[in-house]
This record gives C-alpha cells, sequence and structure tokens, in this order.
C-alpha cells in the first residue's frame, strides 16, 4: 500500500432515523474481508428515532474502546468516537453523532470527514438504508482500480428492494451485460444511461476534487467528475441492496422533488465548470422537470426558459416528446 496514505478505502456512511435498518447496513461493513486498514465514517445527522443510542450500543459491543488508537472526544458540532473493530485491527470506525441536524439547515457535513478522507486513496458509499451483501466487494474493487490506472471508479449491479411492499426488483440492466458477463467498462462518450447507485461505488479520491471544491456531493455530480477523470467498469454481479421506503430522504421522493432536486444540482454543476457537456446535462434536467410539471416551470423559471431555448430545436424536440409522454 502506498505510504502517502493511512488508509486505503475510507467509507462514509450518511443516516438519520434509519434505527430499523442501520444494523444492517453496519453488517455490511464490518463482514468486509480485506488485506489493507480501512475506515468507515458513520455521520448520524442527529437522529431523532433512537438510532443514536442504538449506535451508541454497537460501538460498546463491536468496537475496541480499549485500543492504544481508540478516541472518544466532543468537538462543537458532534461528539465522535473512533476505534478498530473488534477482532480486525485493519477495520477502523467513526462514529459522528451530530448535534443538530444539518439536513434540515442545507448545511454541508461533508467538512467534518475530512480528517479521514484527506488520508484514504479511495472511498465508497453507502447510507444507513442500503447495505453491501458481498465479502469480497471492497477488496474486488480496490484491486480492480490498482491494476489499472485509467478507471477513475468501479460499481456493480444491486437489487431493490420495497420496504413497505416487501417486494425485490432488479437493477433492470440485465440487456447491458448480455454480451459482457464479466461485466465492461464505459466512459462519458458512451451514451449507456443511469448505471449504478452510489452504494456501489469504489472511486479514487483524487477523481472527484471538483466535488471536495464544489462542496456537492450529488450522485450525478460525483459521476460527471469521475468520467472527467477517467473510465468507470461495472461488475456483472449484485452486491448490495438499494432499499426503498416512505423515510428514505430520496428513495420515494416524488418524481417532481426528484426532478427539482436534479434541475438544481444540475444548475450548480453548469456555473461551476461551464462546458458543453455540463450545459447539456442542466438542460436536460431542465426539460425533464418541464414535462413532470406540464409546463409550470414556466411560472418560476422565465430566464432559464430563455437559456434552454437558445440552444436549437433538437431539444425543443426532446422537450415535446418528453411533455407528450407525461400527458399519456
Amino acid at each position: 500500500m502506498d505510504s502517502n496514505y493511512k488508509y486505503m478505502v475510507c467509507t462514509q456512511c450518511m443516516t438519520y432515523n434509519q434505527k430499523p435498518f442501520i444494523e444492517e447496513t453496519l453488517h455490511g461493513f464490518t463482514m468486509q474481508q480485506i488485506p489493507f486498514p480501512v475506515v468507515t465514517v458513520v455521520t448520524d445527522d442527529a437522529s431523532t428515532d433512537g438510532e443514536q443510542e442504538l449506535l451508541r450500543m454497537w460501538v460498546a459491543e463491536n468496537l475496541d474502546l480499549t485500543a492504544a488508537d481508540a478516541c472518544e472526544r466532543d468537538a462543537d458540532y458532534a461528539h465522535i468516537i473512533s476505534a478498530p473493530l473488534k477482532g480486525n485491527p485493519l477495520h477502523t470506525f467513526v462514529f459522528l453523532f451530530l448535534k443538530e441536524n444539518h439536513y434540515s439547515q442545507k448545511k454541508t457535513k461533508q467538512p467534518y470527514l475530512a480528517e479521514w478522507m484527506d488520508c484514504s486513496k479511495y472511498y465508497a458509499f453507502c447510507e444507513g438504508d442500503d447495505y453491501w451483501t458481498e465479502p469480497l466487494k471492497l477488496q474486488q474493487q480496490v484491486d480492480f482500480l490498482e491494476n489499472d490506472p485509467t478507471v477513475s471508479f468501479t460499481c456493480h449491479r444491486f437489487k431493490v428492494f420495497d420496504q413497505e411492499l416487501d417486494t425485490w426488483e432488479t437493477d433492470g440492466h440485465e440487456k447491458k451485460f448480455k454480451d459482457f458477463p464479466g461485466g465492461f467498462r464505459f466512459s462519458a462518450s458512451q451514451n449507456q444511461g443511469w448505471l449504478t447507485k452510489t452504494l456501489t461505488m469504489v472511486c479514487r479520491a483524487d477523481a472527484v476534487e471538483g466535488c471536495r471544491q464544489m462542496g456537492r456531493w450529488f450522485d450525478y455530480i460525483m459521476v460527471y467528475f469521475l468520467l472527467k477523470s477517467g473510465d468507470g467498469y461495472i461488475f456483472n454481479a449484485c452486491w448490495g441492496v438499494y432499499r426503498k421506503h416512505g423515510g428514505g430522504v430520496r428513495s420515494k421522493n416524488s418524481k417532481l422533488e426528484n426532478a427539482r432536486r436534479m434541475y438544481r444540482a444540475t444548475g450548480l454543476l453548469y456555473e461551476f465548470d461551464p462546458n458543453p457537456t455540463t450545459r447539456r446535462i442542466y438542460y436536460n434536467s431542465y426539460a425533464t422537470l418541464f414535462a413532470v410539471t406540464k409546463g409550470g416551470i414556466l411560472f418560476q423559471e422565465k430566464f432559464e426558459l430563455r437559456k434552454f431555448l437558445s440552444i436549437g430545436v433538437s431539444y425543443l424536440k426532446k422537450l415535446y416528446r418528453l411533455l407528450l409522454n407525461k400527458r399519456k
């Protein structure tokens, strides 16, 4: 392992009011069989459902709090506990128990993770209601990245579990792997559609510097910077579960909420890095929001409409098709 890094992988787990699910998420982390040091940072955004109390019990039962590198301290924003996993000194866990909810205040939590992100070579992600199912997930994804420096991130397939309906779905990408049984690499120039969820990703830390500078870690912004830095590779294997439920921040959001979120985020991306690609992404999200609102956005975003119209007839045709489909 490169001596410039303390950890090979820093896994980020953001969670809020996920008490019924978080233990399954933590199990996905602890099952990882790793020959290199990793750190998992769990950030609880001031949960009110008893999740923080459950996490403190999990810490007491599963972490080696007597280890030489164990640490517990209080900061103005959070109570922080850091210690290695019992029986596996290569796996360090860090718990940040935030003192106030940041999501409701639109405050970023990312700077609090810098202490561990800055000394890690790769990043992985899994929110507190999703979970991993493959013990060799991290090792296989890291091995691939170590052996091919032209790939900026790896991902894999996933299953979707609807908690309320008690039903399972696939990710819907079966046809894409017809000629690639093991997986395939892809680039920004290839129109593969949206392939993944953040719970499946392991990426190079230096490939998402743009996210750090923007202070935004939305999945599509992250993928934009990653594909700007190199290719992606997707394994044809389901190594994780994306959970849909009413309490999720995004999993069961309405189409309107998701379209608005995409529109705002891609607008920030275009403002940060203006070029033909980010303009296309931004205006495509505008077209989607126009269709979802059946034109209602016209009364709120007239200036954006003029910008949208300026890019040509091809986009008007796309907007018309989207709008027509929404009305059927």
